[in-house]
């Protein structure tokens, strides 16, 4: 009996001793996901509503998978030790994914993928500064927002230049600038149908709020303005339905508008009379909405720790025509906590705690 309790003291003690040297480590190196496991913040769907990509980190390393719609048949689409890989966008034939890859730092280049195999091909090079991208409805032209990556890195009040958008063609080298306004920041792009469009949202200086570009005319329209929200309120992260009668993006709920914490919920708006509609009270933050191509849904990621880092976060889908939520569970280790190397302990004593197996060998 007395040995049995000096070795549970044992194992209480390393467990101790190791839960705290992962705490000074992600502490000391200021990453958060350093040694993360869990889904990464974009999401996008295949065409036919088969399949969904996402980003996924393993023990902090963050690369593009693909699952079924019902999160089974996970498959690694591409990973790359030296970079984080993020923000998934599918062709619109299917057969080809755009992603991000994130260098030590903090810099976006834009890559594209076969899924059917083949290796990735960088789009553009280290000069640029990627945040997002999507293919056209033609899949004939690609459009991205960049900004000078020597700008990227400098403090706000040295930096004379911003984000813009960009253009180029799936097959060529080079990039055609459409806008020079150096936005602070621009998100949540997407594109009409009839690729006369692109949709985004640009901080103002005291909100978010919805744009379109006009490839016709090269010009910037007035600024897209849902009613039921106040004059003051952000949208974030507008996307574009399928037939272009709907736009959905998040805002910050009413009930936390005076709280010190603010909580962000899922819009849909109207795109004749701009009549918005809440869709989501979740008390916590939605990202990533987007919409399904042949049913009257919504898929979008709740980020169920909100404010904390890492985010995790939890795969939802919303039926518009009943409003009724579903979870996804994707058949991968479980988000949040850390992913440790696999020990074979089957002669070991072991001690499972929510982030790790410490095996005590004997």
């Amino acid at each position: 009996m007395k040995s049995n309790r000096i070795l549970k003291i044992l194992i209480g003690l390393v467990v101790l001793l190791h839960v705290s040297t992962v705490l000074y480590i992600i502490v000391r190196d200021g990453d958060a996901y350093q040694y993360y496991t869990g889904v990464g913040d974009k999401i996008s769907i295949s065409p036919d509503d088969q399949k969904i990509a996402f980003s996924y980190y393993r023990g902090g390393e963050e690369g593009i998978y693909t699952a079924n719609m019902d999160g089974s048949h996970v498959e690694k689409v591409v990973s790359d030790e030296k970079k984080q890989l993020h923000n998934p966008k599918y062709m619109s034939d299917g057969e080809q994914i755009l992603y991000l890859a994130k260098d030590t730092e903090g810099d976006n280049s834009l890559f594209i993928v076969d899924l059917v195999g083949g290796d990735p091909k960088q789009l553009t090079d280290e000069r640029t500064h990627i945040h997002d991208a999507v293919f056209s409805e033609a899949d004939d032209m690609i459009y991205f927002i960049g900004i000078n990556v020597k700008e990227w890195h400098k403090d706000l009040g040295e930096t004379k230049e911003g984000f813009d958008l960009f253009s180029m063609k799936p097959g060529e080298a080079d990039e055609q600038q459409l806008t020079d306004k150096d936005y602070f920041s621009m998100d949540g792009l997407s594109v009409s149908k009839d690729g006369k469009r692109i949709f985004y949202s640009e901080f103002t200086g005291s909100r978010e709020v919805i744009r379109s570009f006009s490839l016709e005319d090269k010009t910037i329209k007035k600024a897209i303005t849902p009613k039921g929200l106040s004059g003051d309120q952000s949208a974030y992260h507008p996307q574009l339905s399928p037939d272009e009668k709907k736009m959905a993006f998040t805002a910050v709920s009413e009930e936390s508008w005076d709280s010190s914490l603010f909580k962000y919920d899922l819009f849909l708006m109207d795109m004749d009379s701009k009549e918005t509609e809440r869709l989501t009270d979740l008390q916590a933050a939605v990202d990533s909405p987007v919409f399904f191509h042949h049913q009257n849904s919504l898929a979008f990621l709740e980020n169920t720790t909100w404010p904390a880092d890492p985010a995790t976060y939890r795969l939802r889908t919303i039926d518009l025509h009943n409003k009724t939520l579903a979870t996804i569970e994707l058949d991968v280790p479980e988000s949040g906590g850390m992913d440790w190397a696999q020990h074979d302990c089957s002669r070991n004593i072991c001690l499972f705690t929510d982030c790790a197996c410490v095996c005590i060998y004997l």
